[in-house]
């Protein structure tokens, strides 16, 4: 797989891979970067005794889970990064330029989406998951 990445990206060399293979690769990155988020959730779900974080709860990793998928079955871009917040809830949240958009996961596991137009929040609205 990494052969086949640097073949795909190699700017010394004047052969040009086939679209497919190049599509193929971006393919595959993409998949592994939306599993990346899936097992960054279930990670939370089942924290280091040694740290002082909590596990984040249940009802917010499955609504958070759901949303991730319904977000990669609508072939959206990949998050820009997932987090936790202080109250045990989480985000996830997408920038492109000036613009910036979260679903944020409460505690109680309500999602609401926020898009920001250079940090000016323009849209708020709940989802249903």
């Amino acid at each position: 797989m990494q052969a086949v990445a640097r073949y795909a990206t190699n700017p010394h060399t004047d052969i040009e891979p086939p679209a497919s293979l190049a599509s193929s690769v971006l393919a595959a990155a993409t998949t592994e970067a939306w599993q990346r988020m899936i097992n960054l959730l279930i990670e939370w779900g089942h924290p280091d005794p040694d740290d002082d974080v909590e596990a984040t709860s249940p009802i917010v990793l499955s609504r958070a889970c759901r949303l991730i998928c319904k977000l990669r079955e609508s072939q959206l871009p990949v998050p820009s990064r997932i987090a936790r917040d202080a109250n045990g809830g989480l985000s996830i949240e997408h920038r492109s330029g000036r613009w910036f958009e979260k679903f944020a996961v409460n505690d109680e596991g309500k999602v609401e989406y926020q898009q920001f137009d250079d940090c000016h929040l323009v849209k708020r609205q709940p989802i249903e998951i």
